[in-house]
């Protein structure tokens, strides 16, 4: 569940989309998910002490423990940090914190995935959604070590 964790929620690509639309052009979490810009080669350290890592060469990166996601910008600089728990119906949830509003990302059961914003309001997406949102560069997708370098370490 750690893999997956990570890779549904942190940003990765920062070219736009040769057609069509960002999917979270308009999202709430196009600000909570601003700071993190990836660029370079990256490493993802794979299993590590109950967590993992994925780090970039301008000094993003995402760590991740059992509990918690923490996530770094370029040159290191903290960004985002993340719960990791379960909804009160049992769904996989993400509670992301930055500049004290939180975001909510659930897993919900059929594959859709949600956001609740600061401001309660809910945006529901699709699997496709996300992987979109990874050639956009702006929102979390599933597999976002799987370009990386595999088994490395990051600083």
């Amino acid at each position: 569940m750690s893999r997956f964790a990570i890779a549904l929620v942190l940003a990765l690509a920062v070219v736009a989309p040769a057609r069509g639309k960002c999917p979270f052009q308009k999202s709430c979490t196009k600000s909570a998910f601003k700071c993190f810009k990836t660029k370079g080669a990256c490493t993802d350290t794979g299993p590590v002490g109950g967590g993992f890592s994925v780090c970039w060469a301008n000094g993003a990166e995402l760590k991740q423990t059992p509990d918690t996601i923490t996530v770094l910008g370029k040159k290191g600089k903290p960004c985002l940090t993340g719960t990791i728990g379960r909804s009160p119906t049992g769904e996989f949830q993400m509670t992301f914190v930055r500049k004290h509003k939180s975001y909510v990302f659930t897993a919900h059961p059929g594959g859709t995935k949600s956001f609740t914003c600061p401001n309660g309001k809910v945006e529901t997406y699709s699997g496709d959604d996300f992987r979109a949102g990874e050639v956009c560069g702006h929102i979390p997708v599933e597999g976002i070590g799987s370009a990386c370098t595999q088994g490395g370490t990051c600083p």
